[in-house]
């Protein structure tokens, strides 16, 4: 893999990650609802977090020797993923959102790790492992606010009944 695609890749990423940061900030000026008093922080500091790493990303494409994405319009072309929303009011749409974006960032990064990897640069691979778990916790935050249910691993685990064995 060239440096170019990996550049191309954080550039992608970056924008992703710049309009998710957009998201995040805006929800933690405008939440209302229940939990009103520890979720403003709570996205307060995740905002912080998430739009400190479009930062490093930025950095580590200039390490590439080439230029990131600096204008909006270029972060709004380039975020394959996440979109610009309208102005959202619902709370609990705010926390889906949220939810939403930290796993679409999570797979996103999954996407990139290999090209840093065959690319020998660990320093990016490295950050890229840090924020894939950071936004997974993230989202597990949020599916837990929102009472999201996952199968146990006991209950993954178990054979499924065939419904019809000729298939």
């Amino acid at each position: 893999m060239s440096a170019l695609i990996l550049a191309q890749q954080l550039s992608t990423l970056l924008s992703n990650t710049f309009v998710f940061s957009q998201q995040l900030h805006g929800f933690h000026w405008t939440y209302t609802g229940a939990g009103f008093i520890y979720l403003h922080p709570f996205l307060g500091e995740d905002y912080e977090s998430v739009n400190a790493s479009v930062d490093t990303y930025a950095e580590e494409i200039l390490t590439l020797n080439y230029e990131p994405p600096t204008r909006l319009c270029d972060y709004l072309a380039l975020s394959t993923s996440i979109k610009e929303l309208p102005k959202v009011d619902d709370g609990e749409k705010m926390l889906h959102i949220a939810y939403s974006g930290h796993n679409i960032l999570g797979e996103l990064i999954k996407g990139v790790f290999p090209t840093a990897e065959e690319c020998g640069a660990n320093d990016i691979a490295n950050y890229l492992a840090e924020r894939q778990n950071y936004h997974y916790k993230q989202s597990y935050f949020y599916r837990a606010e929102l009472g999201i249910k996952v199968p146990s691993v006991f209950e993954a685990s178990k054979p499924r009944l065939q419904t019809n064995p000729q298939s």
